[in-house]
């Protein structure tokens, strides 16, 4: 399934950057859907949405 692949440094950098945007959009994600669990009040709407 994995193939070798030889990578410049230019295309590192852009891999690096990319798989931080991501990590960070998916830390965002996670806290934000922790802070949505938190809250008892929308816990009928989010029954719902499941």
């Amino acid at each position: 399934m994995w193939k070798a692949i030889r990578l410049e440094e230019k295309d590192l950098s852009r891999l690096s950057a990319c798989l931080t945007k991501a990590l960070t959009v998916t830390q965002q994600l996670q806290v934000e859907r922790r802070s949505v669990v938190i809250m008892p009040a929308s816990s009928d709407r989010l029954r719902v949405h499941k």
